[in-house]
């Protein structure tokens, strides 16, 4: 179990700017998940704003992770 511990922080020591960038974008879009099945949309105005800042959450943190998965691996955008 120590031998467990001690690698999950070493891990975490070493996590990247992007591994934390990552990171808030998944705490944000859990809060908004959050918010809207609370009810916390007072109208449906309000619930289409909160989906779309959803799915633009989702949109970049898929778009920035492919770009970084490409350059850790030394792949060409123009490649794909």
């Amino acid at each position: 179990m120590e031998v467990l511990e001690t690698l999950l922080r070493g891990l975490v020591n070493r996590m990247e700017v992007w591994d934390e960038f990552v990171l808030e974008l998944n705490k944000e879009l859990d809060q908004v998940k959050e918010v809207i099945s609370e009810g916390g949309p007072s109208n449906f105005n309000e619930y289409q704003n909160l989906v779309g800042y959803c799915k633009g959450i989702m949109f970049s943190r898929a778009t920035f992770t492919s770009i970084i998965t490409r350059r850790n691996h030394g792949i060409d955008s123009e490649e794909e």
